[in-house]
């Protein structure tokens, strides 16, 4: 097998705070493979949970995996770069290597700063030191490539998204989840102009859920889920939250607690947009205290109150990409017809800052005495 572990070695603390963590809760975040079976990202994480495992811990049989598709050998590895640029702890000299690897495999400035979360000149000052070797085109935001001759005018465009991505829950899924990733590579995704990423889940299911990227990320931010509110039991093989309501529980009708995960339905309740109902209801438990933190998933809804109130007092990742809500039979028919904002109550403004701003821009709110 290719081995990818093109980052740096976790320090021994770092690695033993890791291992205690999975013993503890298991592996959260899925070993990511490319459709060989190589391991993309998360070889800390599987050596930890199989050391555990050897030395008799009581571990699930099976860890979460995630099957990805890629297009060339440099999107496999600067998709890997960005997962972990603002991950990991590096070292400015760690940090420049990376920068230089990333242009060099054909990423611009402007996106390396993007995923980064600092100035484009930052990057390109390091990167002109230590690259030695530049790309022969870079691949703008309309997807055409140009010589990169110009760089301050290269365009800001995010890492290319692998062509498709599945959950994978067992070994008996996963010669399934590859050959269904290859269709979708092979034919598209009824006829989408770019690639999308597809989340498929072990059985079959008309609800949509929501990309797992960004429920990791407001793992990450909140270090657990305690409550999803608007759910049901498939979407919580991915989403994993200690408690969920579905929608014959009525879940505006029971107690919120801890570390809410909130992406609420569509439509309307009378005259009222469910998404206003359940905000208000979540910034409402929160200022109660019942709430400790919380990631709220919206459409970006400019020029309504209800969305205007929230943009004024909690900070805001206006996502760059529409999202696409897929269904577990792969196709793409949940994808958003506007923009989508993540919003974040709690005390942990920097974290979420750091974790979200790779999926687009973070604006601090109007009003920051609630919001920081």
């Amino acid at each position: 097998m290719t081995t990818y572990q093109i980052m740096p070695e976790l320090s021994q603390e770092d690695y033993l705070a890791l291992k205690q963590d999975i013993a503890e809760r298991g592996i959260q975040i899925p070993i990511e493979i490319d459709a060989a079976g190589n391991i993309l990202d998360g070889h800390h994480r599987l050596r930890a949970w199989k050391e555990l495992r050897d030395t008799g811990w009581d571990l699930q049989d099976k860890y979460p995996r995630v099957v990805r598709l890629f297009e060339t050998e440099e999107q496999k590895r600067n998709h890997i770069r960005a997962l972990n640029i603002l991950r990991r702890h590096l070292t400015k000299e760690q940090r420049d290597d990376q920068w230089a690897a990333m242009r060099a495999d054909g990423m611009s400035y402007r996106q390396i700063a993007e995923v980064s979360g600092v100035a484009p000149n930052t990057v390109r000052s390091a990167t002109v030191q230590n690259c030695t070797v530049q790309p022969t085109v870079v691949i703008g935001k309309d997807g055409k490539k140009r010589k990169p001759t110009k760089p301050y005018k290269e365009k800001a465009k995010p890492p290319q998204a692998p062509v498709a991505s599945f959950f994978v829950g067992t070994d008996e899924d996963e010669e399934k989840a590859k050959l269904r990733a290859k269709k979708i590579a092979d034919t598209g995704s009824e006829g989408a102009s770019q690639p999308v990423n597809v989340t498929m889940f072990s059985s079959e299911t008309n609800e949509y859920y929501t990309p797992p990227q960004y429920v990791e990320a407001a793992r990450e931010v909140m270090c657990g889920i305690d409550l999803d509110p608007a759910s049901n039991e498939q979407a919580q093989e991915w989403i994993q939250a200690d408690t969920f309501y579905t929608i014959a529980d009525d879940g505006l009708n029971q107690p919120w607690f801890g570390r809410v995960w909130l992406n609420p339905p569509y439509g309307k309740e009378g005259n009222n947009s469910n998404q206003e109902l359940w905000s208000q209801r979540l910034v409402a438990e929160y200022r109660e205290g019942n709430v400790a933190e919380a990631v709220l998933l919206v459409k970006a809804a400019l020029g309504y109150n209800w969305f205007e109130n929230l943009w004024w007092n909690w900070p805001v990742c206006f996502a760059r990409e529409r999202l696409s809500f897929i269904r577990s039979n792969g196709d793409s028919k949940g994808q958003s017809k506007q923009g989508t904002a993540f919003l974040y109550l709690g005390e942990n403004v920097a974290r979420f800052r750091q974790v979200f701003r790779q999926f687009g821009r973070v604006i601090m709110p109007e009003n920051e005495e609630n919001g920081d």
